[in-house]
């Protein structure tokens, strides 16, 4: 992520915490809501971020170094073109936003994936986008005017491998059904 992305984003609920902002527990507030709250707080109080630094993190390394290559297989693959975009500010909703990692047309947002073997081996069998990235497409798609209807359908499109034990996946919500023939 580029640093007038992280700029943008300081202070604000993102599609890629969601997740832990809408978190629910049986009784009283869920531990990641309460510090994703503070979170906020202080980055607007400081204007300095104040989540995990993921700069060094292995896997944080792996999705951005081969992010790229996913969008330009998936885009030779179904010759749809993936527009890059920075951070969209909701409509609607102060201090929120999201940064999908690419837009198709008026009425669909990608979201790429590229986890460790270990993780996506697990992804695969599961057959199901986990909850965190349903969560995070949906907010995507509120951000971006894209979520038109109640269903939004949620399509894993194609696993790429390079050869190796390297590969990446590719989600795309579609916010209208038949928008897209891909598969």
């Amino acid at each position: 992520m580029n640093n007038c992305n992280l700029e943008k984003r300081l202070g604000k609920l993102t599609a890629s915490k969601i997740a832990d902002a809408t978190a629910k527990i049986k009784t009283g507030e869920a531990a990641s809501r309460i510090t994703y709250r503070a979170q906020l707080v202080a980055e607007r109080l400081t204007k300095i971020p104040q989540g995990v630094d993921l700069t060094n993190h292995k896997a944080v390394q792996w999705g951005n170094d081969t992010e790229p290559f996913a969008r330009s297989a998936f885009e030779a693959e179904t010759g749809l073109l993936v527009e890059e975009c920075d951070f969209i500010d909701h409509p609607d909703i102060p201090n929120a936003g999201c940064s999908p990692d690419g837009l198709i047309g008026a009425d669909t947002v990608v979201e790429i994936k590229c986890p460790n073997t270990a993780t996506h081996i697990e992804y695969l069998k599961a057959n199901v986008v986990p909850s965190t990235y349903r969560k995070q497409i949906l907010w995507q798609l509120a951000c971006t005017l894209r979520l038109k209807e109640p269903k939004t359908h949620f399509r894993i499109i194609r696993t790429f491998e390079n050869g190796c034990v390297l590969f990446w996946w590719i989600l795309l919500a579609i916010a209208i059904i038949g928008s897209l023939s891909v598969l």
